[in-house]
């Protein structure tokens, strides 16, 4: 069973922030590019795309990411017997372990991300506290996965643990 947790990031500054929303932004629009390509070409399964190339100032790790999150996403539309091509209007970044390094307990923020190779050479440290039912999943066993979610709202930016 794989369990969720969420931390704000509501101790990082406000040009770190900018700069996660510009890039969550700008990872939304390939991946409605590359759901509307797997769409036309009628690719809903395999685990990765061939072609992930696009126009977007993003590293070509990033668009690989986009485009593997696009075919989850069609995969997924398939599945539910769905047949109107899906539309990702949310600003979620689902990051694995070539994006974001996590470091616990090192000064007086008990957790850092640490993501690099997010494009434009930007490496971004941003901080935050863990909370109840985080530390309560630690405490009982439980293993943090080396991949995060990344999520932007009105109201600030998360990351959910898995």
């Amino acid at each position: 069973m794989i369990r969720k947790s969420t931390i704000n990031f509501k101790f990082a500054n406000t040009c770190k922030l900018e700069k996660i929303k510009k890039i969550a932004k700008e990872h939304q629009k390939i991946v409605n590019f590359f759901i509307g390509t797997l769409w036309e070409q009628k690719q809903f399964s395999g685990n990765f795309v061939k072609d992930t190339s696009v126009d977007s100032w993003l590293p070509a790790r990033m668009k690989q990411a986009a485009a593997k999150q696009a075919l989850s996403i069609v995969k997924s539309q398939r599945k539910k017997k769905k047949k109107h091509k899906p539309v990702f209007n949310r600003p979620v970044m689902e990051l694995d372990s070539r994006f974001a390094d996590i470091a616990q307990d090192i000064n007086s923020f008990d957790i850092w991300i640490k993501l690099s190779s997010i494009g434009n050479k930007i490496k971004l440290n941003l901080p935050s506290q863990k909370h109840i039912h985080f530390n309560t999943l630690l405490n009982n066993g439980w293993t943090v996965k080396k991949s995060i979610r990344i999520r932007v709202s009105e109201d600030g930016c998360y990351a959910d643990f898995f």
